[in-house]
């Protein structure tokens, strides 16, 4: 999207460089009690749900009042300004962006069979979501489309923290009982790998309540910062794969780049690993094969090196077969976009990477 934050003069280190007072943060309970305003049953409506429709509402009420001559001025609504920063739709480029030629290059991949998953259960939510519009106005309805939905959507995928972030101790380490929130304002700071951060929370209980008027959480960057340099915040570590279906770009030479095999068939569990570089996660996936073959041998007499053997050869050829099915990033489309054809070739040199020569 071309959007970054820079710093316009030096900056020390163990800096708080950015706080976002918790009253800003969008949650699920903000967005329920604004879309209940508008008389919607939020009843049964997921957390991700309740802030896409949330989020889209800005927009429908916008053009709706627009249609209209009215005024869309509604004090549940206030984050208008806060996407108005957003990028435009036309510059989202996660898998779920792609146009038909630039998707068909995937075609054979793993991120081609998540990314039509995760449009699937984006039209799923968008048709459960319009469902509730319809009966509480039928007159938002259509301009609530499956369109705009997908771009709140994107903006939660690729914005959004673990509500354990808002925690006294806060973590980026989600857990079943978290849900996503967005942070207006840190969320403008790109991701890069490895970047060492800090995130605090302040609550009136726990310092001077003179000394702070509302609680709220900030992030701290503990590299020096010099004038004109960009200022990053931290991710964590994120395959390829994940960067372009929820985020829209991509790292080169990424070391935590993945691909995922299942164990499928007779004695497998249909479970997914995930083999990284330098082959990690690579022993446990070992392991559930030569169990497998452990298993079926049964009491018959084997040479004890047998069960590694046919490990060994079921695992080459699950490689072998994954890799071919990778499509070609030499021969691309012109209707596919240079950056998009940037990120399909760091995503397909992850997971030849894994494997020494792409077999013929």
């Amino acid at each position: 999207s071309g959007l970054a934050v820079v710093s316009l003069k030096p900056l020390p280190k163990d800096l708080n460089v950015i706080t976002c007072p918790l009253s800003l943060v969008v949650t699920p309970e903000l967005s329920r009690d604004a879309l209940s305003s508008l008389g919607l049953n939020c009843v049964g409506l997921t957390e991700k749900q309740l802030i896409c429709t949330y989020l889209s509402m800005h927009w429908v009420l916008d053009k709706t009042s627009q249609e209209n001559s009215s005024s869309s001025i509604l004090p549940h609504f206030r984050h208008g300004p806060y996407l108005s920063m957003m990028p435009d739709q036309s510059k989202l480029r996660t898998s779920l962006h792609f146009n038909p030629q630039e998707l068909d290059a995937l075609k054979g991949s793993n991120l081609y069979a998540a990314t039509l998953d995760r449009l699937s259960d984006m039209q799923t939510d968008w048709t459960t979501c319009r469902a509730a519009v319809v009966a509480a106005d039928a007159s938002l309805a259509g301009n609530f489309t499956s369109d705009l939905y997908l771009t709140a959507s994107t903006y939660l995928a690729s914005r959004a923290f673990p509500s354990s972030i808002l925690s006294p101790n806060p973590t980026l380490v989600a857990s079943p009982s978290s849900y996503p929130v967005l942070l207006p304002g840190i969320d403008t700071l790109n991701h890069a790998r490895g970047q060492p951060v800090t995130w605090l929370v302040s609550y009136p209980d726990q310092i001077d309540a003179a000394s702070v008027r509302d609680p709220s959480v900030s992030l701290v960057l503990h590299a020096s910062t010099q004038t004109g340099e960009e200022l990053f915040n931290n991710y964590g570590p994120k395959p390829n794969s994940e960067l372009i279906l929820a985020y829209g770009f991509t790292l080169p030479d990424n070391p935590d780049d993945t691909i995922v095999l299942r164990i499928g068939g007779q004695g497998g569990t249909g479970k997914k690993w995930e083999i990284g570089r330098d082959a990690q996660g690579f022993d446990a996936v070992w392991e559930e094969v030569y169990t497998i073959f452990s298993s079926q041998a049964n009491d018959e007499e084997v040479e004890p090196f047998a069960n590694d053997l046919d490990t060994a050869n079921m695992l080459i050829d699950m490689l072998g077969t994954l890799l071919e099915r990778l499509p070609d990033d030499n021969n691309f489309a012109i209707e596919i976009r240079p950056d998009v054809q940037t990120m399909i070739s760091h995503y397909i040199e992850g997971n030849i990477i894994m494997y020494p020569t792409r077999p013929s």
